[in-house]
């Protein structure tokens, strides 16, 4: 699989979904920061998150966006996001290589890439990992995605509103994710 964030060809430009980039190339289904919320952590993982989640060093990439604190931890000093863990270098079990094999439980994460709403606009994410929807008009990339812009600012507001909701929750997990894995940060 060639890494996408190199790539600028006609295949690239070909691209029509997502299922389709992930067939192709390593895509966002492959990126290290796949955060559910804690009610998908419920749905989707179950009553063991920390053997499902890793913490990422947090980089700042979220910084443009006040909301974004919600989905930061501090441990230990240092600043985390947290996220699904990797398996087989994809960081969804889900994955296979038509994209989801269930876009029932797709995390909202995934329903918003490439875009992020700011003041109730929906742009493009500001995270630098490479998506060849993002060279057209968001416009466009909707309508390939089979999405709109409410459905997006829905998905963003569920996804930021459960982050604040519990946040606490959140905490805990990432610290006992830390706990079980303190080597490794």
């Amino acid at each position: 699989m060639r890494p996408i964030s190199n790539i600028i060809d006609k295949t690239a430009l070909q691209i029509k979904s997502c299922s389709e980039c992930a067939h192709v190339f390593e895509s966002c289904c492959h990126h290290p920061r796949i955060m559910l919320s804690y009610s998908e952590m419920n749905r989707i993982i179950g009553p063991c998150p920390e053997d499902y989640l890793t913490l990422i060093p947090y980089d700042g990439v979220g910084d443009w966006d006040p909301d974004w604190q919600y989905r930061v931890h501090t441990i230990a000093g240092k600043k985390y996001e947290l996220c699904r863990k990797r398996v087989n270098n994809i960081c969804c079990p889900d994955l296979y290589s038509t994209g989801c094999s269930d876009l029932r439980i797709k995390p909202l994460i995934c329903r918003l890439w490439p875009f992020w709403v700011i003041d109730n606009e929906v742009i493009y994410d500001r995270d630098p990992h490479f998506c060849p929807l993002r060279r057209l008009p968001i416009e466009e990339s909707l309508k390939i995605l089979g999405e709109t812009k409410e459905v997006i600012k829905q998905c963003h507001h569920e996804f930021m509103t459960d982050a604040k909701e519990h946040t606490t929750e959140l905490n805990e997990i990432a610290k006992r994710v830390y706990s079980s894995h303190s080597e490794r940060y």
